[in-house]
């Protein structure tokens, strides 16, 4: 999680590549996914879904990595995500879909993104 948090490419790869479990979550429920999204580490969140990193996996407050995209309005990760699988339908405790938090933050283009998905069946 510290390689994530310090943006650190090299160091989350060789730590991936020495089996480290991407999913592992803090006390709080956090993934090196979602710290990686926090600091719209591209490359890192990437090199993490490439290794199995599960998007949909929630905190302690029911959030996902996409509703943390979202809300930062990183409409390229909101992509990255939804292409391994994120789904848009999840809501934290209070109830907000990932589309609910780019509206709180009014990220347009991650709401427009997010609003326009094909309807889950």
């Amino acid at each position: 999680m510290l390689a994530v948090g310090e943006g650190s490419e090299t160091n989350v790869e060789f730590l991936l590549a020495k089996g480290v479990d991407p999913n592992r979550q803090t006390q709080t429920g956090e993934t090196a996914l979602m710290v990686a999204v926090r600091f719209a580490n591209m490359a890192i969140v990437e090199n993490l879904l490439k290794h199995g990193a599960d998007p949909n996996l929630q905190n302690q407050k029911s959030e996902t990595a996409l509703m943390m995209a979202a809300g930062y309005g990183s409409t390229a990760t909101v992509i990255s995500l939804l292409k391994h699988g994120a789904d848009p339908g999840l809501r934290d405790k209070k109830e907000q879909t990932a589309a609910d938090h780019a509206k709180v933050e009014w990220r347009r283009d991650a709401m427009a993104l997010l609003e326009n998905l094909p309807a889950q069946e």
